[in-house]
């Protein structure tokens, strides 16, 4: 398989300069979480420049389209974001962000352009070769909302738009990878992630007469040494689990006991068992070392992403639609997390990683961030091919 060309069909070179038109566009007007009208304006546009006009908004600010094979076979949903991050771009790219302190840090604009050179190869297919050409149905979702809450893929799935779907794909680059290889694992691939916050009340005083207040500083600080044992001490080992805190705030100056401080921060984990865990005892740790210490916690949870478990189905899909030589076998999850796991939670479905570099390259979500572009037509036919090997041979077992 070539690197722009996929079951007997090429990627037009226009419809590549519009990819890279597109992501660029994409770029330089970056859109937060929740946020993304343009980008939804400026997809939809050219969707309807390849005859894609059925084009419906879905999720408050996302947009999905159905290019229709035969009418009685099953659904297989292609998976792009669109939403961009709250940093400052230093790349010296000539097409930065020109939105203050927003960037396309996370490949995003990547994703939805070959999602659109996705659309593209089965938009031209069905020109070429009438219904027959798809044994069924292949949904495009330009998804918003991954990086933030409230998530773009949970609003997806309680919308209903993968009731009638047999599996769904996605990709996420991978700077770490050389331009075009594809990294692929089966099983638990990302952690679940969620957020929380915990307020540690105590009562205010006179640092000379510390007997006569609660310092809360010193709560807080007992809860995070108590919180570290959760991990090592109270979680089977075997067990990947993070639990972060990342911001501390409290008092007001140097000679007054502080009444309260607010901490926040992160449960990550791979299994659901150990994220069940953690989650209770995080409660059950800031309120009796709290009390411990004269002090009270509350502990404040947002339920984030699930687990990413990929469908073995789906990783074999991609395997066989990536160019000869490219696939990497991952031998290890990571504990970043992703909101396509709402979508593998639902339906079979799978995420692989594809390359956009290599060594040298700044990393994910860092203000330096850049990517070889040469992988968009090469993650389009890559996204097309594994949908269209799904369609012909759906996965047996359809999560419900």
């Amino acid at each position: 398989m070539s690197e722009t060309r996929v079951a007997g069909h090429e990627i037009d070179a226009a419809v590549i300069a519009r990819m890279v038109g597109l992501r660029r566009d994409l770029h330089r007007w970056p859109e937060l979480s929740g946020n993304e009208y343009k980008s939804r304006a400026r997809i939809a546009d050219e969707l309807n420049e390849i005859g894609l006009t059925d084009v419906r908004q879905i999720a408050g600010t996302g947009l999905a389209v159905d290019v229709v094979g035969d009418p009685a076979g099953p659904c297989v949903v292609v998976r792009a974001d669109m939403d961009a991050l709250p940093i400052a771009e230093q790349s010296g790219l000539p097409f930065s962000s020109d939105v203050p302190g927003v960037m396309h840090a996370c490949g995003h604009d990547a994703h939805s352009a070959m999602g659109f050179g996705a659309a593209s190869l089965a938009a031209a297919s069905l020109a070429a070769a009438g219904p027959d050409a798809l044994p069924g149905t292949l949904r495009f979702v330009f998804q918003p909302a991954e990086e933030a809450e409230p998530l773009g893929g949970r609003r997806v799935v309680s919308e209903g738009h993968l009731d009638d779907v047999a599996a769904a794909v996605a990709l996420h680059v991978d700077p770490n990878l050389e331009t075009g290889a594809v990294g692929l694992r089966s099983g638990p691939s990302m952690a679940s992630s969620d957020e929380f916050t915990i307020t540690v009340q105590g009562q205010g005083g006179h640092a000379g007469w510390p007997h006569e207040a609660v310092d809360a500083i010193a709560a807080a600080a007992a809860i995070v040494g108590e919180l570290q044992k959760v991990v090592s001490r109270r979680v089977d080992p075997r067990a990947p689990v993070a639990l972060h805190i990342g911001r501390i705030e409290g008092g007001s100056a140097s000679n007054v006991v502080a009444e309260s401080v607010t901490m926040a921060g992160t449960i990550r984990a791979l299994s659901t068992d150990a994220r069940d865990t953690v989650r209770r005892l995080l409660g059950e740790v800031s309120d009796s070392t709290a009390r411990a210490c004269g002090a009270r916690a509350t502990v404040e949870l947002v339920v984030g992403e699930p687990v990413l478990d990929n469908d073995p189905a789906v990783i074999a899909a991609f395997a066989a639609a990536a160019r000869p030589g490219t696939v990497h076998r991952l031998a290890h999850a990571t504990m970043n997390s992703e909101d396509f796991a709402f979508y593998t939670e639902r339906v079979p479905a799978a995420m692989a990683w594809i390359g956009v570099g290599g060594e040298g390259h700044a990393p994910l979500h860092h203000p330096r961030f850049t990517l070889d572009e040469a992988v968009l037509p090469i993650g389009a036919t890559l996204l097309f091919a594994a949908a269209c090997a799904l369609l012909a041979d759906p996965p047996g077992k359809v999560k419900r």
